[in-house]
């Protein structure tokens, strides 16, 4: 236990649970991370964690790239929850973490209402493998409160790959981006504004991914699958012959 400079205690060590040697290969460079992170809490002259006053701020948000093909040489999602530890003033309602290990792969997520120390446990935390992630803390100013369907990050899977949103604050034009994408036959399951960003990012994709590599790309991997479904579709002929 330590103490912070207002006489309170935090236990450092329910913050995040820790991987074990096995699940990580940078100890080093994580003790190190870590330490910096606890000492910047321990110095504050308040508890970030447990304020008297009312919140001030709006959500928190964090990420971690690390250089390089997976498997990195850093714990990507244990630094990514040490970082919203620091930022847990932020939001105290849910907290989130989505990883991925590189390009179109699948992604990797945890989400769960209340503190950092509550939502991660040690079996969530192994399974957030990956070399990128977004972290995220909530608190709520828009879609209600007390709701795991709005906990962040938030992800949606489109025609041109995943895509994870985590975001701080409010649109002034939330109203006007619902009605939009209703109108366009879009369903939405929360009334918060991240999914209205998450589904703005769907239906008007980043250039790069009108890209002609990436069409390219993307037309080998239907060819693929249609030839698949053709071979299928030739054994059931032949099954129904014999």
């Amino acid at each position: 236990m330590n103490k912070t400079s207002g006489s309170r205690e935090i236990n450092k060590s329910s913050s995040c649970p820790q991987p074990d040697s096995a699940s990580s290969s940078s100890s080093s460079q994580i003790t190190t991370f870590s330490s910096a992170v606890t000492k910047a809490l321990l110095d504050r002259d308040d508890d970030v964690c447990f304020r008297d006053r009312a919140l001030e701020e709006k959500c928190g948000v964090f990420g971690v790239i690390s250089n390089g093909d997976w498997p990195t040489s850093l714990d990507v999602a244990y630094i990514i929850c040490l970082g919203l530890v620091g930022l847990q003033h932020r939001g105290q309602e849910s907290a989130g973490i989505v990883t991925c290990k590189y390009k179109n792969e699948a992604f990797n997520v945890s989400r769960s209402e209340g503190l950092v120390s509550q939502a991660f446990s040690e079996m969530s935390m192994m399974s957030l493998k990956g070399n990128l992630g977004i972290g995220h803390t909530r608190y709520s100013t828009s879609g209600g409160s007390g709701c795991l369907q709005l906990a962040q990050p938030f992800v949606v899977h489109t025609k041109y790959g995943t895509i994870a949103v985590a975001h701080n604050g409010e649109l002034v034009n939330s109203s006007n981006l619902r009605e939009t994408l209703l109108s366009h036959g879009v369903g939405l399951t929360t009334g918060g504004d991240t999914e209205l960003i998450t589904q703005c990012l769907s239906q008007t994709p980043p250039e790069e991914f009108k890209h002609p590599k990436f069409r390219k790309n993307r037309n080998k991997h239907n060819y693929k699958q249609s030839n698949n479904s053709n071979h299928n579709n030739n054994q059931n002929y032949n099954n129904n012959n014999n």
